[in-house]
């Protein structure tokens, strides 16, 4: 019988010390929901977008990866939010990327113009040019 109350009383003080909650300095990090993390990550992609920086939002993709393997295949409903709120992200990350891709087309096809032109004055050859002293 005593090490029935000895059980008890274990089990009685482990439940106490788990409803204390942790000082926060002695706490682990703390801990993403995976949902606000992938919001967080769209709002990384837009802002390099933005910036112009392909390259670092294409070394994005492992990243990608990580924070979407471990997500369950249909969502809690707690994750529609921050899914919606990713999805309007990714939106305006597209279109911007869709504008500079437009722009660098515009700056291609006026760089082509430039070089045509360039090398339509080039085939004119050189012509003699007589200079006219006016010291005289």
């Amino acid at each position: 019988m005593g090490d029935d109350r000895a059980r008890e009383l274990s089990e009685v003080e482990q439940a106490l010390r788990a409803s204390v909650p942790t000082p926060p300095d002695m706490a682990g990090p703390p801990q993403l929901d995976p949902y606000a993390a992938i919001v967080e990550f769209a709002e990384h992609e837009l802002e390099l977008a933005r910036d112009g920086r392909i390259e670092d939002l294409r070394a994005l993709a492992p990243r990608w990866e990580e924070l979407t393997a471990e997500l369950p295949e249909v969502p809690p409903a707690t994750a529609r939010g921050p899914l919606q709120r990713a999805a309007a992200l990714h939106a305006r990350t597209n279109a911007t990327l869709l504008s500079l891709r437009e722009a660098m087309l515009c700056d291609l096809r006026a760089t082509a113009r430039a070089s045509r032109a360039a090398h339509g004055y080039a085939s004119v050859g050189h012509r003699r040019v007589r200079r006219v002293d006016e010291s005289a």
